[in-house]
C-alpha cells in the first residue's frame, strides 16, 4: 500500500469518526432534557459526559488502547435511541437461560426495566435491587459516592457517551453484612427497530457495604438486526466484602457492543470478574479494577471466541494502589474462521504498593489460516518489593495431541473440536456458579462444534 493510499485511508477514518462524534453530540443535546431526572449529581454526570465526548471524540486507532480496533464503520451508522420494546415481542426462548439459573432476575428490554418479565421477590434481608431511576429517587445518598465516581467518564469517547446518555439500568445495594445467597441475573435484551439502527445506553451500580457478599450476572442478548449496546457497571466493594461479577455477551452478528465493569476494592475485600464473549459483530469489553485498600484482591478471567467476521477486543486494567494487594488474571482467546481477537492487559503497581503479588496470562488458539489475534500484556511497576509476572502465547492445535486422539479412533474434526473445547474449558471451569457453568459448557460446545 502506497503512502498516498494509506494517508487517504487514515483521513477517511478520521472524517468518519468526526461525523460520528457530531452525531452523538447532537443526540446528547436533544435527548438529555428528556432523560429521567434525579439528583443534581446525575445531571452533572451527564454534562461531564457530553463535555468529555466533545473534547475527546470517538476512539481512533491512533489511541494506543484502541490500536487494533477501527470504529469508522460503526461511527457512520445513524444510531437512534430505542425506548423500551415499543410493542415488539420478546421470544420466550430468549429468556430461557435466565430462567434456568433460578433465583432473582431483573430484565431490561431496549434499556428499559420490564417488571412483567422480572422476578425480584424473596430477596434476602439487607438486599435491594431496583431500576436505577427508582434507586436515584429512593436512595440517592447510597449512589452518589459510586455513580460516575468509579468509572472514568473521560477514559475515552465511548465512556463519555454512556455518561451523557444512560437512561436506566440496575442498582444492586447490599447493606452491611448482607448476603445475596442466590446470584442475581441482570438480563439486557435488545430488540432492533424495524426501520432504523437502534441503540441503548445503560448504567449499573453495585454497592457492597462492609462485610457484604453477593454475585451478579450481567447477560447481554439481542435479536437479529443492527443494534448498539453501551453498558457501564460500577462496583464498590467495601472493607471485607466479597463480590463476584459475571458478564456474558452473545448479541447478534450485526450488533456493536461496548461494555465495561469497573470496580474499587477496599481493605481485605475481594472482587471477581468473569467474562465470556461470543456474540456481536464488533465488541469491546473492558474490566478495570483498582485495589485501594491493604489486603484487597481480585480475580479477572475471560474467554473470547470470535468467528466469522467478528471482532472482539478485550481490555483489562488492574491498579495496585496500596501494599499487600493480590491479583490473578487469565484471559483466553479461541479465534476461528476470519475472526479477530484483541487483548490488552495492563497491571500498574504504584510506588507505595509494596508486597504486591500480580499474575497476568493471556493464551490464544488460532483455528484457521485467516484467524488473527493481537495480544499485549503490560506491567508498569514503581515499587521494588513485589512478585509480578506476565506473559502471552499464540498458537495452533498441537499436532501430537491431534495424532494421539486420531490414533484412538476419533475423526479429524472430532479431535480438533475436543482439543478446542478443552482449551476454553479452563476458563469455564473457574466459574463458581454451577448453573452458569453448565450453560457456558453448552455454549462452548456449540462454538467448537463438538459432535
Amino acid at each position: 500500500m502506497t503512502a498516498a493510499v494509506t494517508h487517504a485511508k487514515v483521513s477517511a477514518q478520521a472524517d468518519a469518526l468526526a461525523r460520528g462524534r457530531d452525531h452523538w453530540l447532537q443526540r446528547a443535546g436533544a435527548e438529555q432534557k428528556s432523560l429521567p431526572g434525579g439528583p443534581a449529581f446525575v445531571a452533572a454526570l451527564r454534562e461531564r459526559g457530553r463535555e468529555a465526548l466533545a473534547a475527546k471524540g470517538l476512539p481512533s486507532r491512533r489511541d494506543d488502547d484502541w490500536k487494533y480496533t477501527d470504529l469508522a464503520s460503526v461511527a457512520e451508522v445513524p444510531w437512534v435511541r430505542a425506548d423500551g420494546r415499543q410493542g415488539a415481542a420478546v421470544p420466550a426462548s430468549t429468556l430461557v437461560d435466565a430462567a434456568a439459573r433460578g433465583g432473582p432476575a431483573a430484565v431490561f428490554v431496549n434499556g428499559v426495566f420490564e417488571p412483567a418479565l422480572s422476578h425480584l421477590a424473596g430477596l434476602a434481608r439487607g438486599v435491594r435491587v431496583l431500576p436505577l431511576a427508582a434507586a436515584l429517587a429512593e436512595a440517592p445518598a447510597l449512589l452518589e459516592t459510586t455513580l460516575g465516581r468509579i468509572a472514568r467518564v473521560d477514559a475515552h469517547g465511548l465512556a463519555a457517551l454512556n455518561a451523557a446518555l444512560f437512561r436506566d439500568g440496575a442498582a444492586v445495594l447490599l447493606e452491611r453484612g448482607a448476603v445475596l445467597d442466590t446470584p442475581l441475573s441482570l438480563v439486557f435484551v435488545g430488540v432492533p427497530l424495524a426501520a432504523a439502527a437502534g441503540s441503548v445506553a445503560v448504567r449499573n451500580v453495585i454497592v457492597a457495604a462492609e462485610g457484604a457478599t453477593g454475585s451478579v450476572l450481567e447477560h447481554h442478548l439481542s435479536l437479529a438486526g443492527a443494534w448498539m449496546t453501551s453498558a457501564v457497571t460500577e462496583v464498590s466493594v467495601a472493607a471485607g466484602a466479597r463480590v463476584v461479577h459475571y458478564a456474558i455477551e452473545e448479541e447478534s452478528p450485526r450488533a456493536f457492543h461496548v461494555g465495561s465493569v469497573e470496580a474499587r476494592v477496599e481493605r481485605d475485600a475481594r472482587f471477581e470478574s468473569h467474562l465470556v464473549a461470543v456474540g456481536g459483530g464488533v465488541v469491546r469489553r473492558e474490566a478495570r479494577t483498582a485495589l485501594a485498600g491493604p489486603g484487597a484482591e481480585c480475580v479477572v478471567n475471560g474467554l473470547y471466541m470470535p468467528k466469522v467476521a467478528q471482532h472482539i477486543d478485550c481490555f483489562t486494567s488492574i491498579e495496585h494502589l496500596v501494599p499487600h494487594g493480590t491479583s490473578q488474571q487469565l484471559y483466553k482467546g479461541v479465534i476461528g474462521d476470519d475472526g479477530r481477537g484483541v487483548w490488552t492487559g495492563r497491571v500498574l503497581v504504584a510506588q507505595d504498593a509494596q508486597k504486591t503479588s500480580a499474575q497476568q496470562t493471556n493464551m490464544n488458539l488460532l483455528l484457521s489460516e485467516k484467524a488473527h489475534v493481537d495480544t499485549r500484556p503490560q506491567l508498569e511497576i514503581y515499587a521494588d518489593d513485589v512478585k509480578c509476572s506476565h506473559g502471552a502465547t499464540v498458537g495452533r492445535l498441537d499436532a501430537d495431541a491431534l495424532f494421539y486422539l486420531r490414533s484412538r479412533g476419533l475423526g479429524d474434526a472430532a479431535a480438533r473440536s475436543l482439543l478446542t473445547y478443552a482449551f476454553g474449558a479452563e476458563i469455564v471451569d473457574r466459574i463458581p456458579l454451577p448453573s452458569l457453568r453448565r450453560q457456558l459448557e453448552a455454549t462452548l460446545l456449540a462454538q467448537t462444534q463438538l459432535p
